[in-house]
């Protein structure tokens, strides 16, 4: 198992082998959160509890525990960058939810 060490590594990788299953799926929400913390200023991050390493972007597509997206929920902003009640049902504030494996850092799982 080789573990890419930077950029070039990773792009060697892509180049020989393609993307990780739901690679460009991640990708794409990636992109989708980086413009949305861009215009609204807040950046939004889950980070894991063991280590405090980031492990993806929050964007407004991703799921909360009570099912709906964080776009359903009242609006993050620079005054309020807390997890935010959900607008659709008694969530009383944003949790995210993981959805796909590559956002656990389990790359190799389908």
């Amino acid at each position: 198992l080789h573990v890419p060490r930077s950029v070039d590594d990773v792009e060697r990788g892509i180049a020989a082998y393609g993307a990780a299953p739901g690679g460009k799926l991640l990708l794409r929400r990636e992109a989708k959160a980086a413009a949305e913390a861009q215009a609204s200023g807040v950046y939004i991050t889950w980070c894991s509890t063991k280590t405090g390493a980031e492990c993806c972007r929050i964007a407004s597509v991703c799921r909360c525990l009570c099912g709906h997206r964080l776009e359903d929920h009242a609006p993050v902003n620079k005054n309020n960058p807390r997890p935010t009640p959900c607008t659709n049902c008694e969530c009383r504030g944003y949790s995210f939810v993981p959805s796909r494996p590559e956002e656990v850092g389990m790359w190799w799982l389908p």
